[in-house]
């Protein structure tokens, strides 16, 4: 589904008419007008907000920020973080 978002009116009208779409879809969606980069700082801030509200809503993020081929080293944290325990690890079998 492509369509084009003038202004945050827009978006708020476009993400009520999603009805049954998988979370997972929609916050692609979101995610790829914050990509664009041609709409105005306000309605940046606007998409980032929703983009959030959408996230913490359906306990889920868009595909892009999800790091695919990632395995844990250790059993234990490493350390811990504000956001939870900081385990080590390797990407692409590089540390």
């Amino acid at each position: 589904m492509l369509f084009v978002v003038i202004n945050a009116d827009k978006l708020r009208k476009c993400l009520g008419s999603f009805g049954d779409i998988p979370s997972r879809h929609l916050l692609n969606v979101v995610q790829k007008l914050l990509d664009l980069h041609t709409a105005p700082d306000q309605d940046r801030q606007f998409i980032r907000q929703i983009l959030l509200r959408l996230s913490l809503e359906h306990d889920d993020v868009p595909a892009k920020l999800i790091l695919h081929m990632v395995k844990r080293v250790d059993d234990e944290p490493f350390s811990e973080g504000g956001f939870g325990d900081v385990y080590r690890g390797v990407f692409h079998n590089g540390k």
